[in-house]
């Protein structure tokens, strides 16, 4: 969806692996399986992952299992539509 979605297009048009992470499951695989479609040259152009980015549980299994998949990782796009009343450098982890 929105700019998160035209980001991973991009980059996987470009020759990019890429990790599509979601709260919605179905959405996020229906997602990476279409950029699969397009763009996959003989090895996968995505990945989906569920993530919650307010767990950092569930980031940290985000970075594991993209490590697992792809050995490494190049670039982060931080793209949450999430918000909190604070400013960020007042913000706890949690």
């Amino acid at each position: 969806r929105g700019i998160g979605a035209a980001t991973a297009t991009a980059f996987a048009r470009e020759g990019a692996q890429v990790v599509i992470c979601d709260v919605m499951a179905e959405q996020g695989k229906e997602f990476a399986e279409s950029l699969n479609d397009h763009y996959a040259d003989g090895r996968p152009a995505a990945i989906f992952v569920p993530v919650d980015v307010t767990s950092a549980n569930s980031v940290t299994n985000l970075v594991q299992q993209t490590l697992a998949a792809f050995g490494r990782l190049d670039i982060l796009v931080n793209n949450a539509g999430i918000t909190r009343d604070a400013q960020l450098r007042k913000m706890g982890e949690e």
